[in-house]
């Protein structure tokens, strides 16, 4: 994300009120988005484990990963309209919602491993 390049005058409100928030949002979406980030990274490493173990393992491990897709598609379908209501409809973001996001994010993150 750019919020922080934007000058002040440039920025809605309810940006620069809640910028810090913002921009460790955008960070955290693009974290779950990106093709070579954290979560992307890690979904070939557990593909692996699961087809060189056994039967077992192997359908325990795709349902780690069905659910993994899950949760992340869950959690990016609810960033971007807090993003984007605060970028071009001027609204204030729920800091508690965007901290639970970020949080999730997180967890999500660790749970690939």
């Amino acid at each position: 994300m750019l919020i922080e390049a934007l000058d002040d005058e440039a920025s809605a409100r309810s940006l620069r009120q809640h910028l810090a928030t913002l921009s460790q949002l955008g960070a955290s979406f693009k974290s779950i988005n990106a093709p070579l980030g954290p979560l992307a990274s890690r979904i070939p490493q557990l593909s692996t484990k699961a087809l060189t173990g056994n039967d077992a393992t192997y359908a325990s491990i795709t349902a780690k990963i069905n659910a993994i897709t899950q949760q992340r598609n869950a959690i990016a379908g609810a960033m971007p309209t807090m993003l984007e209501n605060a970028e071009f409809s001027n609204q204030p973001i729920n800091e508690r919602d965007a901290q639970i996001l970020i949080d999730e994010v997180q967890n999500l993150i660790f749970s690939a491993e």
